[in-house]
């Protein structure tokens, strides 16, 4: 199980790492990946008898198996904050775990060993907490950006923290008492725990710079665009706006953002968003998806229509029909089949 795992995380490292083109989100996962690889690699050495018998050896091995814990920090900073992370912020991750092995290699001494122990549990609450604090703050950036958040929000990243938890709770049962049991249900739960995070972080797209800005500074995209006076200038493209809305503009332009429709109306996003945000009320993504699934309701309650949902769907600006059935199915309370059904 161990040469499996392995043999697994080398060969996320090797499609991650293998393209130049390949994004900074992709290339930090991937060298996490090699880190992890290697990591595990080592663990043979723990099957030897003369390695297992010496508990300063064993010990120290499991020290140098703590350095997994700041890479899940640096992933999850990087998601969060695309672009954000220099070589010291990596380094301040790192720097502790990295004294701590080398006191252990030093002293032998069980309190370092315990210290080690201690130093992530807290490192690992405090990532958890960044988390929680930073998802809704991403996840509501994304939803005044853009019209199309598939591949691009983090409602996946809850799965992954969960499955987290559990590798963790392993972890520390390991690093404490040894058990075989729960070493293969460690390597297991990770192998499933980085299995997802590659999954979505391979689809995942990376927001734009304006958008990351926004979630650096803990201000919202209105706030970041230089409109100081926003609230006092009069919203000239509001007519505009409406005129797009009634020639399907909104339908013709699947993967919309905020920025695309600020060039087209002439104005600053900030502006832009302010008038969505106060004067209609919603999310730059409810306002134009509200506009979309209005478009596919009445395309539905046409007896005429021949359409069928999926093409419904490409006609109303989604870009995929299950985006599509889960947008109607919260907004309308029931399926777009059910609605077809009910209207016919």
């Amino acid at each position: 199980m161990n040469g499996a795992a392995a043999m697994l995380f080398l060969l996320f490292a090797i499609h991650f790492l293998r393209s130049r083109d390949t994004n900074r989100l992709k290339r930090v996962l991937g060298w996490v990946m090699t880190l992890w690889c290697v990591l595990l690699f080592k663990d043979i050495l723990c099957m030897f008898d003369s390695i297992r018998d010496s508990d300063y050896l064993f010990n120290t091995l499991l020290t140098i198996d703590m350095l997994a814990v700041p890479s899940c920090g640096v992933f999850a900073i990087e998601l969060l904050r695309p672009g954000f992370q220099r070589a010291r912020h990596i380094v301040a991750h790192f720097s502790p775990f990295l004294i701590t092995c080398l006191t252990y290699i030093i002293s032998g001494s069980r309190l370092v060993y315990l210290a080690d122990v201690f130093i992530s549990i807290i490192y690992c609450t405090a990532v958890l907490l960044y988390l929680i604090r930073q998802v809704s703050k991403y996840n509501r950036v994304v939803r005044d950006n853009y019209s199309d958040i598939d591949n691009i929000d983090l409602h996946w990243l809850w799965r992954a923290v969960a499955i987290m938890l559990v590798c963790f709770a392993c972890w520390i049962y390991e690093y404490l008492y040894i058990s075989f049991a729960v070493d293969l249900f460690y390597y297991i739960s990770i192998c499933i725990f980085w299995s997802v995070i590659c999954y979505y972080t391979d689809r995942q797209k990376i927001i734009d710079r304006k958008a990351a800005e926004s979630i650096a500074s803990g201000k919202p995209a209105a706030e970041t665009d230089g409109g100081k006076n926003a609230d006092a200038q009069e919203y000239h493209f509001a007519d505009a706006l409406l005129r797009l809305e009634n020639n399907g503009y909104f339908c013709r332009t699947p993967s919309l953002t905020l920025n695309a429709l600020a060039a087209e109306l002439h104005t600053n996003r900030t502006t832009l968003s302010q008038y969505i945000n106060t004067v209609c009320g919603c999310s730059f993504y409810d306002y134009v998806n509200s506009i979309r699934l209005n478009h596919a309701k009445k395309l539905l309650a046409d007896r005429d229509c021949r359409l069928t949902q999926e093409e419904i769907a490409e006609h109303s600006g989604f870009n995929s029909i299950s985006t599509f059935r889960r947008a109607f199915a919260k907004q309308y309370g029931v399926s777009p089949a059910e609605y077809r059904r009910h209207m016919s």
